[in-house]
């Protein structure tokens, strides 16, 4: 049996698009598989049915380090991130920064779910573990940076100028809360000096 030419082409040229496909899937493959090793956040992929497919060594580290996670069910290694994890898998929503301790306590992090969804379906959900010393560090690094170029709180509760009664309880009133550590939120009408009091009260 004689193949004629134009089997032979579209021999050759299938063999072709076959390679360059597997070439591309292992580019990309190797450039997944750098993003989640190189990451400075914790990283696993849990499939639909509760077992641990990928994590990085970020993740085992922050766990001590001797604990083996890869293809074992999640409720075994890590029970405590279960209940999040079946609410996103069976809703398909995300959950942001969810607070856990580990190592006893000496080591906080805050966790994001997020759904892989193929086809409609949530076929398993990447968790990732930010550690919350690292968050503040680099809280601090911006706020220098900021502080360098200038940004920075600069008016204190001497510089709001005023007359009236209201002003001057208003401005007592936010000493008090400027002893505290809490959020606070300014609310006023445009020009009313929300800027003034909220450099104010960080200054104090």
């Amino acid at each position: 049996i004689r193949a004629g030419e134009d089997n032979l082409l579209r021999a050759v040229n299938a063999a072709v698009s076959m390679a360059d496909s597997m070439r591309a899937e292992r580019v990309r493959a190797e450039t997944y598989k750098t993003i989640i090793y190189t990451s400075r956040d914790g990283i696993l992929f849990i499939d639909s049915q509760g077992i641990i497919q990928v994590r990085n060594h970020v993740i085992r580290d922050m766990l001590g380090g001797n604990i083996g996670l890869l293809y074992r069910p999640l409720a075994e290694r890590l029970p405590f991130l279960c209940p999040t994890y079946r609410r996103v898998l069976k809703t398909g929503q995300a959950q942001q920064n969810e607070l856990h301790k580990l190592r006893g306590g000496k080591l906080t992090v805050a966790c994001s779910f997020s759904p892989v969804i193929v086809h409609q379906c949530v076929t398993g959900v990447v968790i990732t573990a930010s550690d919350i010393t690292v968050i503040q560090e680099l809280e601090g690094q911006i706020r220098r940076k900021l502080s360098s170029k200038g940004l920075y709180a600069k008016y204190t509760f001497e510089d709001i100028l005023h007359q009236s009664d209201v002003m001057e309880e208003t401005i007592r009133t936010a000493k008090r809360y400027a002893e505290t550590s809490s959020n606070i939120i300014l609310v006023g009408e445009t020009g009313t000096g929300k800027q003034l009091f909220a450099q104010s009260i960080h200054n104090a």
